[in-house]
């Protein structure tokens, strides 16, 4: 009789357990579901529609949305030109959402299409946990720590994220594990309110667990030309290389940090920057708008012949 009470008492305490964990998975994939869906919804609401990809000043696509003007401080005899870039995302939206949020990363082909943050104040794992609205969340968000400036002037800014299991945060840097993905995807972006940052990736590989900003000194010339030489060669067996690029310690380089299912590792892609524009709607307009001035000028000169000859044409 009592074998059977025992039996009854661990059937119901057993049930008990399984449906504590069926809730607990439950409740735990409908957070992921809802977090990824709020992404993409944040990604359609602050995306910005842009014009056409006109020419650049080296006569190529310089990239999404670039505009070209001419430089007023151009030397005597020669031409220089100014790349502007259309703005991605509309800052003032995010930013009153979140005075925290300072830039957006994109990197093309992959999921990685995100705000980034930094923290003000001392807790600065704070985004490990919490996404841009300051809610609790397992992603956590993109973030920055403020050992770094937030207008990418530094020798080396780490920016951090996740490696979720559905496909947000950092995960897709994994990727470029892939040789074939990591030589057909030499590029990531990075947008501020005032700037476009290209960079070109040099190198993708499993790393220790070290605190990089506090483990080396950057502004130390010769500590960081030894830091890009190890980068530039990683010791791992997890690792890839993109030939031919230079990185010296006039450069500046970002490092794309995650987690690799172990403690003592994480996963690095690093880029050296190659290209830094004014985004358009941050940039004096006074040179465009001089220039048009000057084409009114130049119109009302011409005789009627001449104008109608040039409307004839177009």
């Amino acid at each position: 009789m009592n074998n059977k009470k025992t039996y009854r008492i661990l059937i119901i305490v057993l049930m008990i357990i399984g449906l504590l964990c069926a809730v607990w998975v439950g409740t735990y994939m409908y957070q992921r579901f809802t977090e990824k869906a709020a992404l993409e919804q944040l990604q359609e609401e602050v995306k910005v529609e842009t014009t056409e990809t006109p020419v650049s000043a080296e006569g190529e696509g310089a990239g999404r949305g670039s505009q070209t003007a001419e430089s007023s401080t151009a030397p005597s005899g020669q031409e220089e030109t100014e790349i502007f870039a259309e703005p991605y995302v509309d800052f003032t939206q995010l930013q009153q959402r979140n005075s925290e949020i300072y830039g957006w990363i994109v990197i093309p082909d992959t999921r990685v299409d995100y705000p980034i943050v930094q923290r003000e104040g001392s807790d600065q794992g704070y985004y490990l946990d919490h996404d841009i609205d300051g809610n609790y969340s397992v992603s956590g968000s993109i973030y920055t720590e403020n050992l770094n400036k937030k207008d990418f002037t530094d020798p080396n800014t780490l920016i951090y994220g996740h490696n979720m299991r559905n496909g947000t945060m950092f995960q897709d840097l994994h990727k470029f594990q892939d040789e074939e993905f990591f030589n057909l995807h030499p590029e990531f972006y990075i947008y501020t309110p005032e700037k476009k940052f290209t960079y070109e990736i040099f190198s993708a590989y499993e790393y220790d667990n070290r605190h990089i900003l506090r483990s080396f000194d950057f502004s130390d010339r010769e500590e960081y030309a030894r830091y890009l030489e190890s980068a530039l060669n990683p010791r791992s067996v997890n690792k890839m290389t993109r030939e031919g690029v230079e990185v010296t310690p006039d450069d500046r380089i970002v490092t794309l940090s995650t987690c690799i299912g172990k403690d003592t590792s994480r996963y690095l892609v690093q880029g050296v920057l190659i290209k830094e524009e004014t985004v358009a709607s941050s940039f004096d307009r006074n040179a465009f708008e001089s220039e048009d001035s000057a084409d009114r000028e130049d119109s009302a000169g011409e005789s009627p012949e001449d104008l109608s000859s040039e409307e004839t044409l177009n």
